[in-house]
């Protein structure tokens, strides 16, 4: 996992516990924006794109981390000829541009953290010299992955494969106080 095409895919499932913890069910979470009501995460309707910005200054990534990372894919990615742009102009490029700028990572239903949110935190001295790997490949044998996941502000919580539509036609309607069961 070194390549510019490598990531991580999640795909979150919701359960309710119980207080004690020795109960399970599974649960269909919903939400509201100002256009819609009660949409189901993981339905057609749920369209939320949900982004990160790995050198967001909450996150805190080290510098260092930073720097390793450009290091890497400016000598092993083959994107920059080095007649283009000097090693050191491109970890600046890296810093100050390339990882502020928002990557998309899905929305409520799957979270996608592309490899760029991902630095290179391995081991740059004491690599033996019996080692088949170069001081670059071992730094980047050990990795960082950044990424963020929240729910709604105000998730609808039911038991899974309950249909909203019928219960709100057979109940009078249905809003946020309604007590589906």
């Amino acid at each position: 996992m070194f390549g510019p095409r490598d990531g991580i895919r999640l795909t979150p499932t919701f359960d309710f516990v119980s207080k004690d913890g020795k109960t399970r069910v599974p649960v269909d979470l919903y939400y509201s924006t100002n256009q819609r009501n009660f949409i189901r995460i993981g339905s057609a309707e749920d369209q939320v794109k949900r982004f990160v910005i790995l050198n967001d200054r909450m996150r805190q990534v080290p510098g260092v981390q930073l720097r390793d990372t450009a290091t890497y894919k400016y000598n092993r990615y083959g994107e920059i000829h080095p007649g283009m742009m000097s090693e050191q102009a491109y970890q600046e490029y890296y810093r100050d541009k390339f990882t502020k700028m928002k990557t998309p990572v899905g929305g409520y239903s799957l979270l996608l953290m592309p490899e760029q949110l991902r630095t290179f935190i391995g081991p740059k001295t004491n690599i033996p010299v019996t080692a088949s790997a170069d001081v670059l490949r071992a730094n980047a044998a050990i990795q960082q992955w950044y990424g963020e996941y929240s729910l709604p502000a105000e998730p609808y919580v039911v038991e899974a494969g309950t249909n909203l539509a019928e219960y709100g036609r057979t109940h009078g309607g249905l809003d946020s106080k309604s007590p589906i069961s």
